[in-house]
């Protein structure tokens, strides 16, 4: 089967990660894949299997700041989209985020005749949801979908009385790798005192608030020091923020890691302080590893359907920065409660295996 992926781009993010590893899955499993993008892939952030075909509907690298020109290429786009559409022989289309989703589905049933599959990967609140014209484009081209995949219960309720397809509700897979890795005897490896938080330096994962807390908690606890792994556009306000606090010499900016096992082996604490986020792979990937992690308990709620509160991780209210100084300081405070926030944590291995998650794909490709 020929299988298309139509997302933004290739960059670093969970929904470039999931569209990666997925597609390398499905040639695995000797479909045929392509991964439709709106702007130029000079490199994938995550790695992709040379079978993968990328295709872009506009080489430009330039970042457009211009409003007119930027509508432009998007038309410009659009033509290259109708274009594709009616010469490809795709069977299958699997389309993420409101842009791709709007210019496909906008085709359907005129140069698209064949099932496209919606996926939302994030808080619908903050895609379909954030502006009235994303809210009333949803509503005329979602019931065109021919199928649905959402990462939480909580976005697939939103689209309830939009979306009349076939859906499933489908946990993100965590990586071979990343499993090999967590079941490695780490009895030898040396442990650092460390808060551990991953993502991009952005507004929406307001980190802000775990280097104030942090900034109270090493008062008590000066060995501590906290680790901020992923790079962004808000990196240089959040270095000035650490000045402020006087907590330079404690906070290191590790930036973008392809790897971060090690750290992860190393570290005591993982912290998710999002405003709002789809299923966290990060928090995942950290609860698998067997840390004793935070989250805030943020929409469309990812991270309460990965945690249960004080038994596998902690949780507490989106902004409150008591609560996130409280959930730490206890797990620091208390040894023996922290090994069994990991320990708990861990179980996320069964749920979240890739050869189960990636067979329910399989099936629900193939029945849309």
């Amino acid at each position: 089967m020929k299988i298309t992926i139509f997302i933004p781009g290739l960059v670093l993010g969970g929904t470039e990660r999931i569209t990666c590893n997925l597609a390398n899955h499905l040639v695995d499993c000797g479909n045929t894949v392509e991964i439709l993008t709106l702007f130029s892939v000079e490199k994938p952030a995550y790695l992709l299997k040379k079978d993968v075909n990328i295709i872009c509907l506009l080489s430009d690298d330039e970042k457009e700041t211009n409003k007119i020109k930027k509508v432009i290429k998007h038309v410009i786009r659009y033509f290259h989209l109708i274009s594709y559409t009616m010469h490809s022989n795709t069977e299958r289309y699997l389309v993420m985020l409101p842009l791709p989703v709007i210019m496909l589905l906008s085709l359907k049933n005129i140069t698209v005749k064949v099932p496209v599959i919606f996926s939302e990967r994030s808080d619908p609140h903050h895609s379909f949801g954030a502006s009235r014209i994303l809210n009333f484009l949803s509503k005329w081209l979602l019931r065109k979908a021919d199928g649905a995949i959402f990462q939480t219960e909580s976005a697939s309720s939103y689209y309830h009385d939009v979306c009349k397809c076939s859906h499933l509700v489908i946990v993100n897979p965590l990586s071979e790798a990343l499993i090999t890795e967590a079941k490695r005897d780490k009895a030898d490896d040396p442990e650092e005192k460390a808060i551990i938080t991953v993502g991009r330096l952005s507004k929406v994962k307001n980190l802000s608030l775990i280097l104030n807390a942090f900034s109270s908690i090493h008062t008590t606890y000066p060995e501590y020091v906290l680790k901020l792994i992923g790079d962004g556009n808000e990196r240089k306000n959040l270095e000035e923020l650490t000045r402020k606090l006087q907590i330079t010499d404690s906070v290191i900016f590790c930036g973008t890691l392809n790897d971060y096992s090690d750290i992860y082996r190393k570290g005591n604490i993982f912290v998710l302080c999002s405003d709002y986020e789809g299923m966290p792979n990060a928090l995942m990937e950290a609860m698998a590893m067997g840390l004793p992690c935070v989250s805030s308990d943020c929409p469309c709620g990812g991270p309460r359907e990965l945690i249960s509160d004080k038994k596998n991780g902690v949780l507490f209210p989106v902004k409150d920065q008591y609560a996130l100084e409280t959930a730490i300081t206890g797990i620091i405070a208390d040894s023996k409660y922290a090994d069994s926030l990991g320990k708990q944590a861990a179980n996320i291995l069964d749920i979240a295996d890739p050869t189960t998650v990636y067979n329910i794909w399989d099936d629900y490709l193939s029945k849309v």
